[in-house]
């Protein structure tokens, strides 16, 4: 499975433009972290994701703030990905209907199906209980370009970050992006952008350093 895991970081990690040898990151002899070509998004145990309560200034609507944060631990590497998000928690879960709850699937390059971009990614809410929520993912609006994420309770009694491999997979959450709305045929193209500030620690210096690094999809295209 650890193949996949530059795969399923290109996904969020793609950097469209000032990527260099010297700003990349190897892992397990695959290309670098920001250029690496991959189109299969699957569920890694290597991959989890939290949220936690970002408590620096910021000019935040109805005080919700928030970062997305993603963790990937090999013995050589660590990488920990940040993104800011609004949560909304609802008391029961919402529609699974309009979720995809599918295999592993390869999103074909510039291609979307369905209407979703569907990262089949590991998600977690995690409150200072420990307690864990899934949540999904849904873009508010083509015009403030903004991502809600929603939460549902669902508690499963533990920290998934100390759950074993197998418990944790068994507990995924699949990341899916609606793209209802992007799709614009009679004006001019839109685009919608994900944008990511990734610590990644140099396995041989050690070094520590921030990129940001942005997600594009242009009329529901996937732009790599």
């Amino acid at each position: 499975m650890k193949h996949y895991l530059a795969a399923a970081l290109a996904a969020v990690l793609t950097c469209l433009t000032g990527c260099s040898t010297e700003d990349a990151f190897q892992i397990l002899g695959m290309e670098d972290l920001i250029t690496v070509r991959g189109n299969t998004f699957v569920n890694d145990a290597n991959t989890v994701f939290t949220i936690q309560e970002d408590k620096t200034d910021g000019n935040w609507e109805d005080g919700a703030r928030y970062l997305v944060l993603l963790d990937v631990l090999d013995k050589d590497l660590h990488v920990r990905v940040l993104a800011r998000a609004k949560c909304n928690i609802l008391a029961a879960a919402p529609d699974q209907a309009q979720y995809s709850f599918t295999d592993p699937v390869v999103i074909p390059n510039q291609s979307v199906s369905g209407g979703y971009l569907n990262l089949q990614l590991n998600w977690y809410y995690t409150q200072a209980n420990k307690d864990a929520h899934k949540f999904y993912a849904v873009w508010k609006t083509l015009e403030t370009k903004e991502i809600v994420i929603t939460l549902y309770h669902e508690g499963l009694g533990e920290n998934p970050v100390e759950m074993d491999q197998e418990n944790l997979k068994k507990a995924s959450a699949i990341y899916c992006i609606p793209l209802e709305g992007i799709v614009s045929p009679d004006g001019p193209r839109q685009k919608l952008s994900l944008v990511y500030h990734a610590l990644a620690q140099d396995k041989e210096t050690g070094e520590l350093k921030i990129q940001e690094r942005t997600y594009m999809i242009y009329d529901g295209t996937i732009v790599l």
